[in-house]
């Protein structure tokens, strides 16, 4: 914490418990997958667990493998939504709080298309609207360790539009590349309302904030290829360049009320050092007979290398009697995840396809930096789902995920929520696609 100017009323250390809850808790997507990254987007592969690499087809393949788009001739427009509960979803500590966001359910939705430029399809061009990550959890009323009643929040969004372009060189290989435009949001409220004096030689105090308005552009890339040897085998490799998230321009609340300060807005704050990791993901999809394909893939994300700490800075208080600067460099140490997803497909003999998948990729979080905000703990994910095709070229697809509860305990005494914490996580949702071909 580096103040640069602290009055009588507001010494160094009153800063240091509300700037550590600051830095641990600002990136708070609701419906996580691997991480940060939501695992599929479409029925198609959603319900195949997120194995969609070596599958991917039509626009919807632009946000894993765009080279899926080449192949198709005339257009293909796709919307999707998916819908979800947190179920058995909750945070419990020792002050006895036990309580569920407040902010469920929840929908995240997606938009695509594409236009073969060939005949044949073999150059297509495509564009993706996509939430890379968002939400976030709102707990309205959780008691304190400073005897309040007070909200903990934290809302958190990354939008990405990503024009791309496929190109089908021979009759076996498809590359494909995107560029993705991400437009990230984040605000927070940290106890708000709650306000505490420090005391020389004891408690260093408690100054609760609103942090809103933070938004920022960044940019990254999406390289993909498919390789097809034969009519059985089908490969797909992927690889997509670390997202920064620029979060800046927003402003800062804090709670001074108890050294006689009021509210004091911070009119320059930002958080920098989060990013969405790099990946690289290979898979394949194997035939054995007509109506069946069986698909794995294998993704690497490296979290360690993009969340290893955040820093959080507020400037410009409308006030002379506080601290000018509040500066905090937090550690997140997040663990790199090595995702498995395996799923089938199987087209019945009217045409409709059936498909089930899972999905496994370890906890990226580490114990000491786990918060209530900051909780995107579970490991399995099970899913399922059909298409159904119409005249016209119209596709409706449906697909149901399952995400059974997880709970880790944990000590963080900086939250201000006791000295023991426990986070649970759980998810129901569904899919549903709306596709059509001309």
């Amino acid at each position: 914490i580096t103040p640069s100017t602290v009055s009588a009323k507001c010494t160094e250390s009153s800063g240091t418990r509300h700037l550590a809850g600051a830095g641990l808790g600002l990136v708070t997507p609701a419906h996580g997958g691997n991480g940060l990254l939501v695992y599929g987007v479409g029925a198609d592969a959603v319900g195949r667990g997120g194995a969609d690499i070596a599958l991917a087809e039509g626009s919807l393949a632009i946000p894993y493998n765009p080279a899926g788009m080449a192949g198709s001739p005339g257009w293909h427009v796709v919307a999707t939504l998916n819908v979800y509960e947190l179920s058995q979803f909750k945070h419990q500590d020792s002050l006895g709080n036990s309580a569920s966001p407040d902010n469920s359910p929840g929908a995240l939705g997606a938009a695509a298309l594409s236009r073969a430029l060939t005949a044949d399809g073999s150059l297509v061009l495509g564009a993706a609207v996509t939430v890379a990550g968002g939400a976030g959890y709102v707990y309205r009323d959780l008691q304190t360790q400073d005897g309040t009643t007070d909200e903990l929040s934290g809302l958190f969004g990354v939008f990405r539009f990503a024009p791309a372009i496929a190109w089908q060189p021979t009759e076996s290989l498809r590359l494909g590349l995107a560029i993705g435009a991400n437009y990230s949001t984040a605000k927070q409220r940290y106890f708000a309302n709650t306000s505490v004096a420090p005391t020389v030689g004891g408690d260093p105090g408690f100054f609760g904030f609103n942090l809103q308005n933070l938004a920022g552009w960044s940019y990254n890339a999406n390289v993909g290829l498919l390789y097809q040897p034969n009519e059985r085998w089908r490969f797909g490799l992927g690889y997509t360049t670390e997202t920064a998230l620029e979060l800046d321009g927003g402003d800062a609340t804090f709670n001074y009320e108890a050294i006689g300060e009021g509210r004091v807005l911070y009119d320059r704050a930002q958080i920098e050092g989060l990013a969405i990791a790099p990946s690289l993901e290979a898979g394949f999809a194997y035939q054995p007979s007509p109506p069946w394909h069986l698909v794995a893939d294998l993704k690497w994300i490296d979290w360690s290398g993009s969340l290893s700490s955040s820093t959080f800075t507020a400037r410009d208080p409308n006030s002379p009697n506080v601290p000018q600067v509040l500066s905090l460099t937090s550690p997140l140490n997040w663990r790199d995840q090595l995702v498995v997803a395996v799923g089938f497909e199987r087209r019945l003999a009217s045409g409709t396809r059936v498909r089930m998948g899972y999905n496994y990729g370890r906890n990226p979080i580490p114990d000491a930096t786990l918060t209530p905000l900051f909780n995107l703990i579970p490991e399995h994910y099970l899913a399922g789902g059909a298409s159904w095709f119409y005249d016209h070229g119209w596709e409706v697809g449906l697909a149901f995920q399952y995400v059974p509860q997880v709970t880790v305990r944990y000590s963080n005494p900086a939250l201000g929520l006791g000295d023991h914490q426990s986070e649970s996580w759980g998810l129901l949702g569904m899919e549903v696609t709306l596709m059509r071909r001309w």
